[in-house]
Protein backbone atom coordinates (compact mmCIF):
# COMPACT_ATOMS: atom_id res chain seq x y z
CA UNK A 1 0.00 0.00 0.00
CA UNK A 2 1.28 3.46 -0.91
CA UNK A 3 2.28 5.70 2.02
CA UNK A 4 0.26 8.93 2.23
CA UNK A 5 2.01 11.93 3.75
CA UNK A 6 0.38 14.54 5.96
CA UNK A 7 -0.66 17.49 3.82
CA UNK A 8 -1.60 20.98 4.96
CA UNK A 9 -4.38 22.77 3.09
CA UNK A 10 -5.09 26.48 3.53
CA UNK A 11 -8.70 27.22 2.65
CA UNK A 12 -10.11 30.63 1.78
CA UNK A 13 -13.46 31.53 0.22
CA UNK A 14 -16.47 33.80 0.68
CA UNK A 15 -20.02 32.99 1.75
CA UNK A 16 -22.60 35.77 1.45
CA UNK A 17 -19.81 38.37 1.49
CA UNK A 18 -18.13 36.91 4.60
CA UNK A 19 -14.49 35.80 4.29
CA UNK A 20 -13.93 32.24 5.49
CA UNK A 21 -10.34 31.16 6.17
CA UNK A 22 -8.93 28.12 7.93
CA UNK A 23 -6.26 25.45 7.57
CA UNK A 24 -6.45 21.72 8.02
CA UNK A 25 -4.04 18.80 7.84
CA UNK A 26 -4.98 15.43 6.37
CA UNK A 27 -3.74 12.12 5.04
CA UNK A 28 -6.18 11.63 2.20
CA UNK A 29 -5.24 9.97 -1.09
CA UNK A 30 -5.15 11.87 -4.37
CA UNK A 31 -7.42 9.23 -5.92
CA UNK A 32 -10.57 10.60 -7.58
CA UNK A 33 -13.59 10.16 -5.35
CA UNK A 34 -11.46 9.80 -2.23
CA UNK A 35 -9.39 12.98 -2.45
CA UNK A 36 -9.56 16.02 -0.20
CA UNK A 37 -10.85 18.09 -3.11
CA UNK A 38 -13.80 15.72 -3.61
CA UNK A 39 -14.59 15.71 0.11
CA UNK A 40 -14.33 19.49 0.34
CA UNK A 41 -16.70 20.03 -2.59
CA UNK A 42 -19.26 17.60 -1.15
CA UNK A 43 -19.07 19.25 2.27
CA UNK A 44 -19.18 22.81 0.88
CA UNK A 45 -22.49 22.27 -0.92
CA UNK A 46 -24.09 20.52 2.07
CA UNK A 47 -22.90 22.53 5.08
CA UNK A 48 -24.37 25.52 6.83
CA UNK A 49 -21.44 25.67 9.24
CA UNK A 50 -18.31 26.85 7.43
CA UNK A 51 -15.59 25.90 9.92
CA UNK A 52 -12.53 23.68 9.92
CA UNK A 53 -14.10 21.50 12.59
CA UNK A 54 -17.28 21.05 10.56
CA UNK A 55 -15.28 19.97 7.50
CA UNK A 56 -13.24 17.50 9.55
CA UNK A 57 -16.36 16.04 11.17
CA UNK A 58 -17.99 15.64 7.75
CA UNK A 59 -14.98 13.78 6.31
CA UNK A 60 -14.68 11.53 9.38
CA UNK A 61 -18.42 10.75 9.24
CA UNK A 62 -17.86 9.36 5.74
CA UNK A 63 -14.73 7.38 6.66
CA UNK A 64 -13.77 7.10 10.32
CA UNK A 65 -10.27 5.86 9.41
CA UNK A 66 -9.37 9.16 7.72
CA UNK A 67 -6.80 11.41 9.39
CA UNK A 68 -7.98 15.01 9.17
CA UNK A 69 -7.99 17.82 11.73
CA UNK A 70 -7.81 21.59 12.03
CA UNK A 71 -4.22 22.84 11.82
CA UNK A 72 -4.38 24.66 15.17
CA UNK A 73 -5.37 21.46 16.98
CA UNK A 74 -2.68 19.47 15.17
CA UNK A 75 -0.02 22.05 16.12
CA UNK A 76 -1.07 21.90 19.79
CA UNK A 77 -0.83 18.11 19.81
CA UNK A 78 2.61 18.18 18.19
CA UNK A 79 3.79 20.83 20.65
CA UNK A 80 2.52 18.83 23.64
CA UNK A 81 4.39 15.75 22.46
CA UNK A 82 7.74 17.47 21.82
Amino acid sequence: MKKVEIEQVDISYQVSGTDIKFSIVHKMPKQFGLSFENAFNSWFYRTKKHTAQSLCEYVISKNSDTFIMPLDIYNKLVEEND
